[in-house]
């Protein structure tokens, strides 16, 4: 029964959402976006243990594959989509090869290294990705002669890849590499012990949590229609994480309530301009202090079950 929250909460959105206007939908999309990489990074942080702060820049690589994959290969957008998710996921197995030996604080500067290489490579290959100027006029995603190109229609498109991703996200969190990857965070040397290949199982959830990151990317690309390195900035991987913390680690429902409470959020505080920054950061600190289990973990108090998220152990175990 609690797995079929996706589907009462698509329920929900596709009845009320598209009766609120063009511009909620748009905010909508955006939030479907950041659940989508928000699922992503829970499974290194929430289910792994692992800090990465190179999100956005999956996304962004995400995005490129997809958009180039339709430009200049003219691939079909599901085709592309799927590319794109899949090098990302590739992207992800070079990035954890070499970086996983690390932990704490030492795996975040590499992620944060990793990001802002890509960056700067988005930002300075001009042939390809056109540099700072970004990639203008991307078609909008088509399947089987159906072009999405209304807010509306795109809404619902967007709903669908969500369900989709919560469901593989929870065929990976409950099959046998998900208890793996659960051993691994709560006490690694005893895993080891035990025979698991820790080394393997950490650079197969990178390669996971890049793979969503991928697939996010190429729908933000196919729904905003443009794309540009500024798109997909360190701030970007600062508030996907925000949104982790915020909704509950190691909570499936948990990334997925934080990317809707911090994506409406940043809409309303809009008139704060970068004050809302400082805003967000205030809020992580006062969940990390009152609410260490994030929303999910106060909604499971609430209702009188065990609370299943590790936020406060991820987040200490990696300062």
């Amino acid at each position: 029964m609690k797995r079929l929250w996706p589907l009462g909460l698509v329920a929900l959105a596709v009845v009320f959402i598209p009766q609120t206007g063009d511009y909620n939908l748009h905010v909508s999309n955006m939030f479907v976006y950041y659940a989508i990489c928000a699922l992503g990074l829970n499974i290194l942080v929430g289910y792994t243990g692992q800090f990465s702060l190179a999100q956005a820049a999956f996304s962004g690589i995400g995005a490129y594959i997809a958009t180039l994959a339709v430009i200049d290969l003219h691939l079909p957008h599901g085709v592309a989509m799927l590319v794109a998710g899949l090098s990302t996921g590739l992207f992800g197995v070079v990035l954890g090869l070499p970086t996983l030996r690390l932990s704490g604080g030492y795996l975040a500067i590499a992620t944060i290294g990793f990001a802002e290489t890509i960056r700067l490579v988005m930002l300075n290959w001009v042939k390809v990705t056109r540099g700072a100027s970004g990639i203008r006029g991307i078609p909008a995603f088509r399947i089987l002669g159906f072009e999405f190109s209304s807010l509306r229609s795109q809404f619902y498109l967007a709903m669908f890849l969500l369900v989709l991703c919560v469901w593989v996200y929870e065929r990976i969190i409950h099959s046998h590499v998900g208890r793996v990857l659960m051993a691994l965070r709560e006490n690694e040397p005893a895993a080891r012990c035990m025979g698991i290949n820790s080394l393997y199982y950490k650079v197969l959830a990178f390669a996971a949590s890049s793979f969503l990151c991928g697939i996010a990317g190429g729908l933000y690309a196919f729904s905003i229609r443009f794309i540009s390195p500024d798109s997909f900035a360190f701030s970007e991987s600062v508030t996907m994480l925000s949104m982790v913390v915020v909704g509950g680690i190691g909570t499936v429902p948990g990334a997925v309530i934080g990317a809707a409470i911090l994506t409406f959020l940043a809409e309303w505080l809009r008139w704060l301009g970068d004050y809302r920054l400082l805003f967000f950061g205030l809020i992580l600190v006062v969940m990390m202090l009152v609410m260490p289990d994030g929303v999910a973990g106060l909604a499971n108090r609430f209702l009188g079950t065990r609370v299943r998220s590790r936020g406060a152990r991820a987040i200490s175990e990696s300062d």
